[in-house]
């Protein structure tokens, strides 16, 4: 039976708490450790790992502000601060099913709960590391990035030690899916299976006809996994990416809220729920999983600036709604995210830019047209100042950013600067144009309403002369509607019976009725024009 020489481990105590860490550190010592380092923060167990290679990390799950426990060991695995023949245990005094859920998700190598006695630290830390050293040349070949020697060792021990086949099957079958060694994985899970129905087996099998786009196969595979054992989250997150892969984005979402049910604290899956509900214009969910993926980032090495912008994103439609309660509630929350956004990332000038055009969307949602065109002018300041090229998708950003809230007339100089043509191809071109020549009638349109609304306003009030000054602005647009200028028309016709017909006022409702003459019989507005023009017709005869 192998003996752990304790005197020659290396450890990692992460504890907050001063008497938890010295009982720690006396147990250690008891067990004959000799090179014992503390980290009081998740912050400071990160630095010490960069710095130092450990054998044993035993961290709280708890560590008060900052990283805890589960994102120490989120980052040391992300990121191979830890070596394959090191364990990372957590120490907790929390059984909540939210912490056992987000901690597997990392796969710690063992739990020890709180309170702890000594006799329990070393049952289990025994326990662990015997197991650790049958895998040892193992590890060994994976920390030095020797795939195939780690394979054949697989093998090996397979051979050698068939009463740890099973486990070993499982290493070598995530050995040959990183080294995308698809065939070899698949036949690998095909012989375990007929061994027995394991699920780590189905998901690997699984997983391969994924990178295969064997979708419906694999989509088999996952429904039956899923159904025979719903808490195996994994199988919801790859229904997720075979749903996506095949343009089912409804059906990947709903894939994803059941993972984030049963495991909320996983920011990647948070962050990929909140893609798939911003594509599907669901903005409740979007704004909920994106709100827990910034929140979840704060401490994490997953932390993106697209979990802010995509929380502003989905705020965006309460911007406009008339619960004022809700849309004040959204407003705050819209801009502390962008405010956020840029001070967390604000060494980041591509971040800037797209968090200044969304301020500027987030401005024009709300009426505030000169705040949004001061905020994309920030955002062109930001862009303008890019030590690199930008890419083509920020460039596209900018360009419908300068359209949408910004002088049209400056927006086309952008979109036809040589520089920026370059970063376009000629779809993004001629999509650009669309939007500038949709914008363009929206602003008319909107010249054509301000007029039409105003002139109404002063026709009720029976300002008559100041109403047609209105109603002629409105109408001098090809684009007004023929109700428009059926009510200059009309403003006209009340004029003249009030004040008498001119040659002017004549000439001009005439102007204007030949206009209506485009009317049809069965069109609803008709009527309203034959009597106008009958009315028209009776006071010309009295010039």
């Amino acid at each position: 039976m192998a003996i752990i020489r304790y005197s020659e481990k290396k450890v990692l105590v992460i504890e907050d708490q001063a008497a938890m860490c010295s009982q720690l550190k006396s147990m250690l010592e008891i067990l004959g450790m000799q090179y014992i380092d503390i980290a009081t923060s998740g912050e400071q167990a990160i630095q010490k790992l960069k710095l130092q290679s450990y054998d044993i990390v035993l961290a709280d799950y708890e560590l008060g502000r900052g990283k805890d426990g589960q994102q120490v060991l989120e980052e040391a695995r992300h990121t191979k601060l830890l070596k394959s023949a090191a364990i990372f245990v957590l120490v907790t005094a929390s059984q909540s099913v939210e912490m056992v859920m987000g901690a597997l998700e990392y796969s710690p190598d063992g739990y020890i709960a709180k309170p702890l006695t000594i006799e329990d630290l070393k049952t289990r830390l025994d326990r662990i590391l015997k197991t650790k050293l049958i895998y040892h040349e193992i590890d060994t070949a994976i920390d030095l990035n020797n795939i195939d020697t780690a394979i054949k060792a697989c093998d090996k021990l397979i051979v050698d030690r068939p009463k740890f086949a099973l486990a070993t099957f499982r290493i070598k079958g995530q050995l040959l899916m990183n080294a995308h060694r698809l065939d070899e994985a698949e036949e690998l899970y095909e012989t375990v299976l007929e061994i027995r129905k394991v699920t780590w087996a189905l998901l690997g099998m699984a997983k391969v006809m994924y990178y295969q786009s064997r979708y419906d196969e694999g989509q088999n595979i996952l429904n039956r996994l899923s159904t025979s054992n719903e808490k195996y989250v994994e199988a919801f997150d790859w229904l997720a990416k075979i749903f996506e892969a095949q343009g089912e984005t409804l059906k990947a979402q709903k894939a994803l809220q059941r993972a984030v049910e049963l495991s909320p604290r996983a920011i990647l899956r948070q962050q990929h729920l909140s893609k798939m509900a911003e594509i599907n214009n669901d903005w409740y969910i979007a704004t909920q999983a994106s709100r827990r993926s910034v929140e979840l980032g704060k401490n994490s090495c997953h932390k993106t600036p697209k979990s802010y912008l995509r929380l502003a994103t989905s705020l965006q439609p309460q911007l406009k709604d008339n619960a004022v309660g809700n849309k004040q509630n959204a407003i705050t929350e819209v801009f502390k995210t962008l405010s956020d956004l840029k001070k967390e990332f604000n060494s980041n000038q591509d971040v800037q830019v797209r968090a200044n055009l969304l301020e500027g969307d987030s401005y024009k949602n709300l009426g505030k047209h000169e705040e949004a065109k001061h905020s994309t002018s920030q955002a062109l300041s930001c862009y303008d100042g890019l030590v690199e090229d930008p890419s083509p998708d920020l460039a596209l950003e900018m360009g419908k950013g300068m359209v949408k809230n910004h002088d049209l007339e400056e927006a086309m100089k952008f979109i036809n600067d040589p520089k920026q043509q370059a970063m376009f191809d000629n779809n993004t071109n001629e999509y650009l144009k669309e939007v500038v020549t949709k914008a363009n009638q929206e602003s008319v349109q909107a010249n054509i309403d301000t007029f039409n609304n105003k002139g109404v306003e002063l026709f009720e009030k029976g300002r008559l002369e100041d109403a047609i000054a209105m109603f002629e602005q409105a109408t001098t647009h090809e684009a007004a509607s023929l109700s428009i200028v059926l009510n200059t028309v009309q403003a006209y016709v009340t004029l003249m019976q009030k004040s008498g017909p001119t040659e002017e006022s004549v000439l001009k409702c005439s102007t204007h009725l030949t206009r209506l003459e485009k009317i049809p019989v069965d069109d609803s507005r008709y009527q309203r024009y034959q009597k106008l023009k009958n009315m028209f017709e009776e006071l010309e005869h009295l010039l």
